[in-house]
């Protein structure tokens, strides 16, 4: 995502960005549409039938205390926590890429197609016009249909980047309802700016750093320093570094790291 803004911003094109969120996406997988899908990617059969046979005897209790209610037999969602619910939802859910990708609508670079980006139910759209977006959201929406998926409004939003990016956007709409256009949008954990490029934001990253190096002091009172260093470098170190990757880390952020980092020892 990041390299397609940046290829699109350096060419002096806006890109425009719907963050679309799958409400309880596990939990209302179809299991005949699964099967289905899994049919067209020609799964072998005898796994087909293993599958078929497994999510057939699927059965909940609810448990009061020490009561317990009557089975109830469970016709959709998948097994979270499996090692093959990631298989399953991404086999299940590709048909968004497919639809997308076949529309020929969005993000182009180098005659490749890369106006949808995926990871589990986060879904995000990227056009270089307002009106490919919202072709893109509509085929999104009737694709969700198709699964028996839906998004969740509240969670949904828009953002843009590029050198017109403080210019008025037609409203794109969900549902027939309008999407809010947002300065920025958080994706994985990492929270995105509006600017004339994509942007994003350290501040949150150091806001988490400060919180969780409180919370040790806090919790850790006539500790050795050594342990506290060991539980600083075990817990707080993790979330300075989390998606390091997707940052362009320059020598201001390395010194400002190094002073987080040098704060949270003192």
């Amino acid at each position: 995502m990041h390299n397609v803004i940046e290829y699109f911003n350096e060419r002096g094109s806006n890109v425009y960005l719907a963050s679309l969120n799958v409400t309880k996406a596990f939990d209302h997988v179809n299991h005949f549409q699964l099967y289905q899908t899994l049919t067209k990617h020609n799964v072998p059969k005898t796994f087909l039938n293993i599958i078929i046979n497994w999510y057939s005897k699927l059965t909940v209790m609810i448990r009061w205390n020490t009561a317990l209610s009557s089975i109830l037999i469970v016709r959709i969602g998948i097994c979270q926590g499996g090692v093959l619910l990631p298989s399953l939802f991404n086999v299940y859910a590709d048909m968004f890429i497919n639809n997308v990708l076949i529309n020929n609508n969005g993000c182009h670079m180098n005659r490749c197609c890369v106006s949808c980006i995926m990871y589990a139910d986060d879904l995000m759209l990227l056009s270089s016009s307002v009106s490919g977006l919202q072709k893109i959201i509509d085929i999104s929406v009737m694709t969700a249909k198709e699964l028996c998926l839906q998004f969740n409004e509240r969670k949904s939003h828009c953002i843009d980047f590029g050198p017109r990016y403080r210019c008025k956007v037609a409203p794109m709409y969900l549902y027939d309802k309008p999407m809010q256009w947002l300065n920025s949008v958080k994706y994985l954990g990492i929270t995105v700016m509006s600017s004339t490029k994509i942007a994003l934001d350290l501040n949150q990253v150091k806001r988490k750093f400060f919180g969780c190096v409180n919370s040790i002091i806090n919790h850790s009172c006539g500790m050795s320093d050594v342990v506290k260093l060991h539980l600083v470098e075990s817990y707080c170190y993790l979330v300075l570094s989390y998606a390091l990757e997707c940052f362009n880390i320059t020598s201001t952020h390395n010194a400002a790291t190094e002073c987080l980092l040098e704060l949270s020892l003192s």
